[in-house]
């Protein structure tokens, strides 16, 4: 009966070792970006779709940055990206844009303030792509949080075959 109870033990723990290795696995696997890009960066303008001035950091004069990507490879054609932004580490927006083949080329325009900025490129189901952090500079203190994209926002995007 010692010797059952033994076994029984031994198999319930190989048991449940296994299926916390399946679900570590299937929670990597889920992980996986759908999108694979060559490049995330920010500058003060883009000109026949590429970036111009890319920095990491940009003078208190700045009033609006270009978030510039190329998308190489993707999981299902059309997808989506969503650039995602922060300031002094809070979320401040949030622009989705299509993506309708590769390789493609988007970016998005977004208004700044003096202050640390961080932008994360998101696929379609919310996995970070990629991250890239610049800085305003400030020439006077200033903190608040800038309000959402306003209509002086905007997002282009284009197809580069």
């Amino acid at each position: 009966m010692k010797k059952i109870s033994i076994f029984i033990i031994s198999l319930f723990m190989a048991s449940s070792y296994m299926f916390s290795q399946d679900t570590q696995n299937i929670q990597e696997k889920k992980a996986e970006p759908a999108v694979k890009i060559e490049k995330l960066a920010v500058g003060t303008n883009v000109d026949k779709r590429e970036l111009v001035g890319e920095s990491t950091t940009f003078s208190s004069d700045t009033s609006r940055v270009y978030v510039w990507t190329r998308v190489v490879e993707v999981s299902t054609i059309p997808t989506t990206v969503d650039f995602v932004f922060y300031f002094n580490d809070k979320k401040v927006d949030d622009v989705k844009l299509d993506i309708k083949g590769t390789p493609f080329r988007t970016w998005a325009i977004k208004t700044v303030m003096p202050g640390n900025w961080k932008v994360e490129l998101r696929d379609a189901e919310g996995n970070v792509v990629s991250t890239s952090e610049f800085k305003v500079e400030n020439s006077s203190v200033n903190s608040e949080v800038p309000a959402s994209t306003t209509s002086e926002d905007s997002t282009e995007t284009t197809s580069t075959k």
